[in-house]
This record gives structure tokens, sequence and C-alpha cells, in this order.
């Protein structure tokens, strides 16, 4: 994946990432997908337009050496683009602390570990501007009743 216009995609298993990664497709970007699921990002791949082009790769975002050896894996030289959509919540009412601290591993710490180990990558690409696109909840913001 030599191209200077490779974009990178977490939690594009399902949902809003893959949903991302069909519309990136379809504007003929090469694609690395993560999330921790190998069968849900196959899956993902397979939906894409001109499937042969997109890489699927299984992580942890949690963890940094995951995303770095995902990373390598890929065998790409740069990145064009990083797409921090990984996320996940949990019942409000009965949230435990373990179940929290998931979360605030995953969201929060995740992303910025993903930004870490894609930072590298994404100076070494060539183009004028690179991109870091982060999703996140609203839920940041507003409060659910429970």
């Amino acid at each position: 994946m030599a191209n200077t216009k490779t974009i990178l995609v977490t939690g594009a298993g399902s949902g809003i990432g893959r949903a991302i990664a069909q519309r990136l497709s379809k504007n003929n970007y090469p694609l690395i997908l993560l999330g921790r699921n190998q069968d849900k990002l196959e899956a993902a791949r397979n939906s894409l337009e001109s499937p042969e082009k997109h890489q699927c790769i299984s992580c942890d975002i949690r963890l940094p050496k995951d995303i770095a050896n995902a990373l390598e894996k890929s065998k790409i030289n740069s990145l064009y683009a990083l797409v921090a959509n990984a996320g996940i919540g949990g019942e409000n009412r009965y949230l435990s602390n373990d179940r929290w601290n998931e979360i605030i591993d995953t969201n929060l710490t995740g992303t910025y570990n993903t930004i870490q180990e894609c930072l590298p990558y994404l100076k070494k690409n060539k183009a004028p501007y690179k991109k870091i696109v982060i999703l996140a909840s609203v839920l940041a913001r507003l409060g659910v009743p429970g």
C-alpha cells in the first residue's frame, strides 16, 4: 500500500465506522480497517468497493503495542488520514467500575493511543495536509436519564 492517500479507520467492523469505510471506498481511498473482531472486519471489507485493495487487521486500541503491530503488519509507509471512530458505551444506571474503566480505556485512552501510534505515519506522508478525524459521543456533553 504505497498509495499516499491511505486512510486508517478504527471501529470499522460495524456501525458508523463501517459506514465511513464504505463512503471512503467509493471515493477510491485504500483503507486499513481496525477493530477487535476479525470476522466483522472481513464482512466490512467485503462490503466495500474493490475489497481487495483494503486491509483489515484485528487489534485492541487500548494497547499501544497492538496498534503498532497492526501498522507494521499493514506494511504501509505513510498515512493520509486517520478516522478515530472506535468507541463503546454502557448502561447508565448500573455501570460497574470495571465497565467504566473499559469505556474510558477504549473511548479516551484508546483514541489517544491510536493518534500517538499513527502520527509518525501521518508525518511521513508528502501530502500538504494530513487529516485526523475524531468521533465521540454526544454523551460527553449531555447526560441521559437513568
